[in-house]
């Protein structure tokens, strides 16, 4: 079963045993657990066979800052199951979860250089008032050469390439000859 499939059932599973305030501390929780799946040996750890599940949810429970009893029974769920490598898929459908419930949704726009706030917050007042849900963008570390925004939680990706617009300019003009 992938991942995808795994994370929307525990995070319903959360969203079914906790609400409001409570849901987003449980949330910001296992997102706090993204950035150590993209250490080489914490992976190596994760996925080892020789480390007993137990021991795998205690160092993910210890590397959370106050954890919730909640999320320490969920952690420990997922080891038994071994399925850690699921957790921040968790972390991103519950974070798609909570954008859907608050209709705040978060997108990231990559350009070749890094575009001034107030041009930025232009375009996300403008993408705001025509999807009718709240945006925030934020700049995305990936050089693209023109510009692409992404919103993820709404499947939603408008690009700009100045490849793509030569193309689609040397077309017009080979029709026309």
């Amino acid at each position: 079963m992938s991942n995808r499939i795994v994370a929307k059932r525990y995070a319903n599973a959360l969203c079914k045993i906790a609400s409001g305030a409570e849901l987003d501390k449980l949330t910001e929780q296992i997102a706090s657990l993204k950035p150590l799946y993209s250490h080489p040996r914490f992976l190596e750890i994760v996925k080892s066979p020789l480390i007993a599940p137990d021991q795998k949810a205690a160092l993910l429970i210890e590397a959370i800052e106050a954890p919730s009893e909640k999320i320490k029974n969920l952690i420990r769920l997922v080891a038994e199951k071994r399925r850690l490598m699921a957790l921040p898929a968790v972390a991103a459908e519950l974070l798609s979860l909570q954008a859907e419930r608050s209709g705040n949704y978060r997108g990231t726009i990559h350009s070749s250089s890094e575009l001034e706030a107030k041009k930025a917050d232009e375009l996300a007042k403008a993408l705001s008032s025509r999807l009718g849900k709240s945006v925030a963008l934020s700049q995305g570390a990936k050089p693209y050469d023109g510009v692409k925004v992404s919103i993820e939680d709404l499947g939603l990706e408008v690009d700009f390439s100045k490849t793509q617009i030569r193309q689609q300019i040397l077309s017009h003009i080979l029709k026309g000859l």
